[in-house]
């Protein structure tokens, strides 16, 4: 099973507590582990999102959606809507 965590910068040391809970047997995506230097960020969010099973984005309530957060958010939506399934 893949999983892809979608987060703000600010909110980093708690995604990552929290996905150093998840067994071993599951496939967390996370830009610092999972993002290759060089990559195309657009490129490689919309291959990871395509890959996952399941898609977290983490908002943190005390600031907005940064940039990216929400391009993260789309790119799933979009994902969503083409495949048919939620």
């Amino acid at each position: 099973m893949k999983v892809f965590f979608g987060h703000a910068g600010k909110i980093k040391p708690i995604v990552q507590q929290i996905r150093n809970r998840f067994p071993k047997s599951i496939d967390v995506w996370i830009d610092e582990d999972d993002l290759l230097a060089g990559e195309k960020l657009t490129e490689a969010l919309c291959k990871a999102i395509d890959d996952a099973d399941f898609v977290v984005i983490f908002i943190n309530d005390e600031e907005e959606m940064s940039e990216w957060v929400r391009k993260e958010l789309k790119i799933a939506l979009e994902k969503e809507k083409e495949s048919g399934k939620i």
